[in-house]
């Protein structure tokens, strides 16, 4: 693993933000299975908490260095000061703010429902070579702002960029900050359509293959690289049942893991056992 007083000479590494404690266990499972895949790669988490402070969990071993990020509220002109819409929308700022701070030349952004199948982040990085950002496409849209911005909704769940893709970035903030079209849907998405769109042609881009960023609703014909979803573990290959339950369950036993995601263990716990019980019956 890098030390942290050499993470500024690396150019490559990956990116996670969470804020409040509901994605920690989500963080560190996503991290956890990277470190396994990619022992030296730098891996950076911002957080608005000083000391995330999980009971005897060794963060230093899943993160290179943890960055405190203060929480900022945003309010929206077009919902007021309703409190849960105050902490979401805020919520996607902290996330964009995240992105837009990244320590690396080359940046791997995941959102912490996010898992890794196959060791597939040397290709991801390596399209840096040729271009600025890489992303894929949301298989559902949630709103249509084409008049504005004629591209395909892209799905911010997992983005890799360089230094080049700075001016879609800060766009990405500046305009999300204004809030002009309002809110629709997945927000952060919307608005990151319409700087991606400002910039196309101006800034190398490339759209990656579904296999990078499965979602549940996502049809893949070749082997998946990256899940994305918290219900992502109904889609793992098989053999990576035992991994993701003693992860779960180690997670659990330092607090560090919230009850839905103790579901998601057992539920995975059933369906490997299941899986045990036909081999036996078949063999």
């Amino acid at each position: 693993m890098t030390s942290q007083t050499n993470l500024a000479n690396q150019t490559r590494g990956v990116l996670f933000c969470a804020y409040g404690k509901h994605y920690m266990g989500e963080v560190l499972f996503a991290a956890q299975r990277i470190r396994m895949l990619y022992p030296e790669l730098p891996i950076v988490f911002i957080t608005d908490h000083q000391q995330p402070g999980f009971r005897d969990f060794p963060l230093a071993a899943m993160f290179d260095d943890v960055i405190h990020m203060p929480y900022e509220s945003l309010e929206s002109t077009c919902y007021g000061k309703d409190p849960a819409c105050v902490y979401n929308i805020s919520g996607y700022l902290f996330k964009i703010r995240g992105v837009n701070r990244s320590p690396f030349d080359r940046t791997l952004f995941m959102d912490t429902d996010t898992y890794v199948v196959d060791p597939c982040l040397d290709s991801l990085f390596g399209v840096l070579d040729k271009v600025d950002l890489a992303i894929a496409h949301q298989v559902l849209h949630f709103v249509n702002v084409s008049a504005v911005a004629p591209v395909m909704e892209m799905n911010t769940g997992m983005i890799v960029y360089s230094r080049g893709a700075v001016p879609i970035m800060e766009d990405w903030e500046q305009g999300f900050r204004e809030l002009k079209y309002g809110l629709y849907g997945s927000v952060d998405q919307t608005y990151f359509q319409l700087s991606y769109a400002k910039y196309l042609g101006k800034i190398h881009t490339l759209i990656l293959s579904p296999e990078y960023n499965v979602r549940p609703e996502t049809t893949v014909v070749n082997p998946i690289r990256i899940l994305h979803d918290r219900s992502y573990h109904e889609r793992l290959p098989v053999q990576h049942y035992p991994h993701f339950i003693n992860t779960v369950y180690a997670l659990l036993s330092r607090g560090a893991a919230t009850a839905s995601f103790k579901e998601m263990g057992m539920d995975a716990l059933n369906r490997y056992n299941a899986y045990l019980a036909q081999q036996a019956q078949q063999g």
